[in-house]
């Protein structure tokens, strides 16, 4: 069972005048190089690379490099992992000077990997993801890391 989802991201200064996709026309986007939001990027060129200067993103090999490049005003926006970015802004207490967008792709989800055999490995921890929803201890997990409830249908019983 998927127990978290995740989308793909703007992450913009508060300052920058952008507020959606649409603002990104002829802005520089830097993205992680290999992430799933790079993969987008180039399988989708309609939501968001046909809009961004040059046609590409600035590829960076950590998110913290792309973070600074975005601080100091290198690159207008990033394209990053949501409970990435709510996990780091809320860390680092940054979150009031940024805003996050939608960037127009699909939402994906995180799950646990086991090995087939272990059929009962997964059904424990899935029933342990389920359990912990409904003690209401997933949300305050989910609140303290990444600053909103991340569970998915799954878990939280609306499968």
């Amino acid at each position: 069972v998927p127990y978290m989802q995740n989308t793909q991201i703007l992450v913009v200064k508060k300052t920058s005048g952008i507020h959606s996709v649409e603002d990104m026309t002829g802005k520089v986007l830097g993205a992680q190089n290999g992430s799933s939001g790079m993969l987008d990027f180039e399988e989708h060129p309609e939501v968001l690379k046909n809009r961004v200067k040059g046609g590409d993103a600035d590829q960076y090999q950590s998110v913290n490099e792309a973070i600074i490049d975005l601080k100091n005003d290198r690159i207008d926006a990033l394209l990053i992992d949501r409970v990435y970015a709510d996990y780091y802004l809320t860390t680092e207490g940054i979150a009031d000077q940024y805003d996050t967008i939608p960037s127009g792709f699909e939402s994906e989800s995180f799950a646990v990997g086991v090995r087939l055999a272990d059929e009962k490995l997964l059904e424990a921890l899935n029933k342990a993801f389920k359990e912990l929803y409904q003690e209401g201890i997933f949300q305050q997990i989910s609140q303290k890391w990444f600053g909103e409830d991340v569970a998915t249908p799954e878990v939280k019983g609306q499968e």
